[in-house]
């Protein structure tokens, strides 16, 4: 496949790992990327071997990403799981910081908030961090069969262990507990949803109730599950150049050439 160049510039792209997770996730996307691409993808705190943000909560790390966003400057941040669901938060609490706009990954927030009872959920939660690596392995180890390197999922593995319980606990009360959902009306920027149809952690019909609802969305159902990127790389790239072409002007990304490997 080859891409145009973006207004003769780098088109930077910051992007933002799941619950648990760290930066090694994006590793085996590195040969599709477009070449004109500046891809950045830092660690998030209370994660790995990072702190937790200030206050260790959903509100210190939606600072942290406006902060990041800040001073990284990119065009586009996309999120993946609770990535993109700090990403929304963060926007709306911040505004636009200066984006083209945003995409989010198996992250989309249901309309209404949940109706499930606070004790099932506490259930769930302590069931998951009583061996979160149990829960963690097999995205793990699609990755490595899909091409991620020893280190990469070594690191993954390391980083399920290091990950910050309290924090970690505390952003999904968080997250149970915040509207998205009611906002999603009034999102101020271009939103691309992209969503593997078979997740079973946050279903494709929440993805294609905001594809309904946002001001200027667009929504790319992808194979795969709750990480469509580790199931198919190459198309997952394909989608997101394809829906931010039909998102974004050509000033950010020109709308000539090719859409396909």
């Amino acid at each position: 496949m080859v891409y145009p160049e973006c207004d003769r510039r780098p088109l930077k792209i910051l992007l933002l790992h799941g619950a648990g997770m760290g930066p090694q996730v994006w590793e085996g996307l590195d040969p599709y990327w477009p070449t004109e691409w500046k891809i950045v993808t830092p660690l998030l705190p209370g994660h790995q071997s990072a702190p937790p943000p200030t206050p260790p909560n959903l509100e210190g790390l939606t600072e942290w990403v406006a902060d990041t966003i800040q001073n990284h400057k990119p065009r586009i941040v996309l999120g993946w799981s609770m990535g993109s669901y700090a990403l929304l938060e963060t926007i709306f609490r911040k505004g636009e910081l200066g984006l083209a706009g945003v995409a989010i990954v198996n992250g989309s927030p249901p309309p209404t908030l949940s109706s499930t009872p606070h004790e099932v959920i506490q259930r769930r939660m302590d069931a998951h961090f009583l061996n979160p690596l149990r829960i963690a392995e097999p995205f793990i180890q699609l990755l490595a069969k899909k091409g991620w390197s020893p280190q990469a999922t070594g690191g993954l593995r390391e980083g399920v262990l290091l990950a910050n319980e309290p924090f970690l606990r505390q952003v999904r009360w968080d997250m149970f507990l915040t509207p998205f959902g009611a906002r999603i009306p009034t999102f101020p920027l271009p939103l691309l949803v992209l969503h593997g149809k078979r997740d079973r952690i946050n279903p494709l019909s929440q993805a294609e109730w905001i594809s309904r609802n946002a001001p200027h969305v667009h929504l790319e159902v992808l194979p795969g599950a709750h990480a469509p990127f580790g199931h198919h790389p190459q198309h997952f790239v394909d989608a997101l150049v394809r829906g931010l072409r039909c998102l974004m002007p050509p000033k950010v990304l020109p709308h000539s050439g090719s859409g396909e490997h």
